[in-house]
């Protein structure tokens, strides 16, 4: 009878035991939950670079000025890019693979901006960013569209000769991963026949 007493008191104190365990395992699981929960909920509703191009208007403009290339900048995620910018950071000559010395990474415009400061882009908009024109004043030269500069800054040649290339644009905004893209610049006699291709990349040589 002793025996039989003390066995069902070891089976209680052994249900007992696992009961606490299951509890403790449970809220430690549910700490873990409400600790990465905030950053689940920030990466899943976070913002989305998506680039794109065609060779078609608005992404090619025809002005009195000259030829305008622009890269259309889409943000497919679910909340707002904040302070967004977009950056030339090098310039291949096509023919000879070689970057151009003369030349340092600088922020591009956005088409439309008065203020050549960051923008904000709201989910599922898009903005254009200026690249590159013509200048129907310079006909053998390009101008990289450099946002709130006129002139060639600190030496940068903004004018390089007109002839084929490979861009090296970043995107990048204070809440949204960067997206790096090479644009290939394949030029022509007539503006309108310059022909632009664009293709991401994981990174851009510094």
């Amino acid at each position: 009878m002793i025996a039989q007493a003390a066995q069902q008191t070891s089976g209680e104190d052994s249900l007992a035991s696992w009961i606490i365990a299951i509890g403790t395992l449970l809220a430690v699981i549910a700490a873990v939950v409400l600790s990465v929960a905030p950053q689940i909920s920030t990466y899943l509703t976070r913002p989305i670079f998506k680039v794109d191009f065609k060779n078609e208007e608005p992404y090619c403009r025809t002005t009195i000025e000259g030829y305008w290339i622009r890269l259309r900048v889409v943000n497919s995620g679910k909340s707002v890019a904040k302070n967004c910018e977009g950056k030339m950071v090098r310039i291949i000559d096509a023919s000879t693979n070689q970057e151009r010395k003369d030349f340092d990474p600088i922020v591009l415009r956005w088409v439309g901006s008065t203020i050549d400061k960051p923008i904000d882009i709201n989910r599922n908009e898009d903005e254009y960013l200026d690249i590159i024109q013509t200048d129907a004043l310079i006909e053998k030269q390009f101008l990289i569209r450099a946002a709130g500069v006129e002139k060639n800054p600190m030496g940068i040649n903004l004018h390089p000769p007109r002839r084929d290339y490979f861009l090296h644009v970043e995107l990048y905004g204070a809440n949204v991963e960067p997206k790096f893209v090479e644009v290939e610049l394949r030029d022509a006699k007539e503006d309108d026949k310059i022909r632009v291709t664009i293709r991401e990349m994981s990174s851009v040589k510094k």
